[in-house]
């Protein structure tokens, strides 16, 4: 069984993540390219994580998704594509649990 290290593998799976936020991010998908069992991957994520995996991937998706919303005049409904919601619906309700207010709301209180 692999060994996983807290700083290689909570660097090792930001990394993997913030290059493929627009991708599939599935437990499924997590496992083949990590190598490691289901059950590893939510024990590692449970010991070296305060959140779920789940959880960290809409995080790092809602962060670049207002990284873009301040840095770009893409529309809303291509941000989220990019980011990696695929119900643009699902992302707007997201967006605002996470960050208090809309994404149109966001991007006008970051210019």
């Amino acid at each position: 069984m692999v060994r996983l290290h807290r700083t290689s593998f909570i660097e090792n799976l930001n990394s993997f993540l913030l290059a493929h936020l627009h991708e599939d991010l599935s437990v499924d998908r997590l496992t083949e390219e990590f190598h490691i069992s289901k059950n590893k991957l939510y024990d590692s994520c449970g010991r070296y994580m305060p959140i779920g995996i789940a959880e960290h991937i809409k995080n790092l998706r809602i962060e670049e998704a207002r990284r873009l919303l301040k840095e770009t005049d893409l529309p809303v409904n291509v941000i989220s594509d990019k980011v990696g919601f695929n119900d643009y619906n699902y992302f707007c309700r997201v967006f605002k649990q996470k960050t208090g207010v809309s994404a149109l709301r966001y991007r006008k209180g970051a210019e």
